[in-house]
């Protein structure tokens, strides 16, 4: 039998090639050269900048944020526990981490991170409104806190264009379906971005089905040349169910989370100066099966102003300004599952734990021997309603030797 097996495979292949060889022409194609290499920019602070466009990421096909920022060296995207659910003070659901220390997260300037649990909602972040991605490593605490210790990364979400829209459908196996739409347009001043997103599967295995649902809203009125107005509103819902590892299988093993996130901002310029004045909100609410039933409430409301001015024809720029944070989280579960539960070492059950802070901040930049050296300093004053005041300064120097 294998000696058969042998000569039918010899003789296939002999046939083959003799096949292609006079019925195949040879084209010489001409080189062809890879624009996937990300931007990175050295020269604007201590740190590094670099920015993945909106071609890369189309190039890339990715799904959603997370797996473009899996691609990016340096950074790690942790996920230790189920979201929204926390079981000791170092396991706080999916992070990101740049260089193995806190990253901030930001869209727009606005923070994704949950209020208290500090973790993030992997399946909100999409890419259908997303411009760019903008990663800099190199602590920021001194500008976003000590939350930024690793770096910063900051999703820039499209601007209203032209009229014009578009609509995608997908389908597979197990009743699974994969939609999305946007749709933008400007009228005069007036502009706007709509965008949403529908995901539904049954799972390849029973009690592994899950929905996931987002919309996302772009709105800005420019008042004159140098000032306009932002607005944005992004809902999340997600459900899914959890079938176990087949050696231990489990029923009945779902969860449903629902995040709101809004924020206004105005924005204006000069010639040498700019200043962003933002207010944001989120909040959410988080349901699980696991931990006997845990359930929980966050929200955040923050208000940041800053002004950045440009000195000596911007070789000296100096970023100043004021940010406040007002935030709460309870656990919901019964008394008794409560009480036999790590949890009440940390969060009352069903109230209100609540913590607000405010923060002035300072940087300067300079650039000296033309170009080739560059030093920057700031500081960052702290005052926090459970931890009290904090001084957080920064100082650091780039040599170019070139």
């Amino acid at each position: 039998m294998k000696y058969s097996f042998c000569i039918l495979t010899a003789a296939i292949v002999f046939f083959t090639r003799e096949t292609l060889s006079q019925t195949l022409s040879v084209y010489e194609l001409e080189p062809i050269t890879s624009t996937v290499n990300r931007t990175v920019s050295f020269g604007d602070d201590t740190g590094t900048l670099e920015v993945i466009t909106h071609e890369m990421i189309k190039q890339g096909n990715y799904k959603n944020v997370s797996e473009v920022l899996r691609t990016i060296p340096g950074i790690y995207y942790v996920s230790e526990s189920i979201l929204g659910n926390r079981s000791t003070e170092s396991n706080t659901g999916s992070k990101i981490r740049i260089r193995g220390k806190g990253a901030k997260l930001l869209i727009d300037g606005r923070p994704m991170n949950m209020a208290i649990f500090g973790c993030l909602t992997n399946n909100m972040l999409t890419l259908d409104h997303v411009e760019r991605i903008e990663v800099t490593r190199g602590s920021e605490s001194v500008l976003y806190g000590s939350d930024g210790l690793g770096g910063v990364i900051n999703i820039i979400t499209r601007e209203p264009n032209e009229f014009g829209g578009e609509f995608q459908v997908q389908g597979g196996g197990y009743s699974t379906v994969i939609s999305s739409f946007s749709h933008d347009n400007t009228i005069g001043p007036f502009g706007y971005f709509v965008s949403g997103s529908l995901k539904r599967s049954d799972g390849y295995r029973g009690d592994s089905d899950y929905a996931d649902e987002n919309g996302y809203a772009k709105m800005n009125y420019r008042i004159n040349e140098s000032t306009k107005i932002e607005s944005s509103l992004n809902m999340y819902n997600g459900n899914w169910n959890d079938p176990g590892t087949l050696y231990n299988p489990q029923a009945d093993f779902w969860a449903n989370f629902k995040r709101r996130h809004s924020d206004i901002t105005l924005k204006g310029k000069s010639k040498t100066a700019s200043y962003t004045i933002k207010a944001f909100h989120n909040e959410g609410h988080h349901i699980f099966t696991d931990q006997d039933g845990w359930q929980s409430r966050d929200y955040t409301n923050g208000l940041k102003a800053d002004m950045v001015k440009n000195f000596t024809g911007g070789k000296n720029r100096l970023i100043f300004g004021a940010d406040g944070r007002w935030l709460g989280g309870k656990a919901l579960v019964d008394d008794a599952k409560y009480n036999s539960s790590g949890f009440k070492f940390w969060l009352n059950n069903e109230k209100w734990y609540r913590e607000n802070e405010m923060a002035l901040f300072a940087s300067d930049r300079q650039i000296l021997m033309d170009g080739r050296l560059l030093l920057i300093g700031g500081a960052r004053i702290i005052r926090n309603s459970g931890f009290g005041t904090f001084f957080c300064p920064k100082i650091g120097a780039t040599i170019n030797g070139g």
